[in-house]
């Protein structure tokens, strides 16, 4: 993450993807438009293949903060490719990860 030292811990909070819009010139890839409640709205980009793309609006994902920064997480599965994070049951926008 840029921007972030060794003393700046990214906060960990659920948004909501609101928009998901393909990268032009980078492969498989969105540009997405996350809601984080009272933390506002914010953008990032993520890698996934083309039939992913309709699953991701309304999704609730884990992302980490740092400065103006956002980053969706995911885990790396060898057998499903990126995994996104998310909360087993409906949050609050901008709920922090505990």
């Amino acid at each position: 993450m840029q921007g972030s030292g060794p003393s700046q811990q990214p906060d960990l909070v659920v948004g909501r993807i609101v928009a998901a819009e393909d990268l032009p010139h980078r492969g498989p890839g969105y540009r997405l438009a996350l809601d984080l409640g009272g933390r506002g709205r914010r953008e990032a980009s993520l890698s996934l293949p083309p039939e992913r793309k309709k699953d991701l609006v309304g999704t609730q994902v884990v992302c980490a903060l740092s400065g103006d920064d956002a980053l969706v997480l995911a885990a790396r599965s060898h057998g499903r490719g990126l995994v996104l994070l998310r909360p087993e049951e409906e949050v609050e926008e901008g709920s922090p990860v505990a």
